[in-house]
């Protein structure tokens, strides 16, 4: 109960300095829209961040700080692919623009780094890839949208939007890759028992 206490303070602290320092950077470099899109990368990191460092320190066992140690990984290998994407795109790189750089460097500088420090720590998690890519995904769609109305009230609507239909899509997939896991293997023992001749319940 102790450590879930410290896991989630850990959460909340992380994501609220993540929030404050991706706002303050993005506002300095394009006002209200980056100070959006800006928080929301923060956030990302920011939490993950926050719990690996917890995780890594208080806990308890060889298995949970590795862990920890894998999701610091996660956390500031988005933080620092944002920051790298976001600096390609303003380099004029046809077909590739500020705002899709970050949001395409948040997913992979995430993943990237993090896949590599788990694997050096020999974490035994599995990485946040389908619900991070889909859920990032949907938030530069919504973000790029609401600068194409151009609001920062819309950026910000659009990308929260964005971000659940990322994390519902996320949802549904992970729901029909297992059902499709229990239906395969439903159906590889019957064509076992098939193939020997042993049907169930026929003696």
């Amino acid at each position: 109960m102790g450590q879930n206490w410290w896991l989630h303070a850990g959460r909340v602290l992380g994501a609220a300095c993540g929030v404050v320092t991706g706002a303050l950077i993005g506002a300095s470099i394009s006002s209200w829209t980056g100070a959006v899109v800006g928080a929301y990368g923060g956030f990302v990191s920011g939490t993950t961040i926050g719990s690996g460092f917890v995780r890594s320190i208080a806990g308890t066992e060889d298995k949970g700080r590795r862990e920890g140690i894998g999701r610091l990984g996660y956390g500031i290998g988005a933080a620092l692919g944002a920051m790298l994407g976001y600096w390609a795109g303003t380099r004029g790189i046809d077909r590739l623009p500020p705002m899709g750089g970050f949001f395409g460097g948040l997913a992979i500088g995430s993943l990237v780094v993090g896949l590599t420090v788990s694997g050096l720590a020999r974490a035994e998690m599995l990485p946040p890839a389908l619900p991070g890519l889909l859920c990032t995904a949907g938030a530069g769609c919504g973000a790029w949208a609401g600068t194409a109305l151009g609001h920062p009230g819309y950026v910000a609507t659009l990308l929260v939007l964005g971000c659940a239909v990322g994390l519902l899509l996320s949802h549904l997939l992970l729901r029909a890759m297992e059902r499709a896991i229990d239906d395969h293997l439903e159906h590889g023992r019957a064509g076992e028992h098939e193939r020997r001749g042993n049907w169930p319940g026929i003696y």
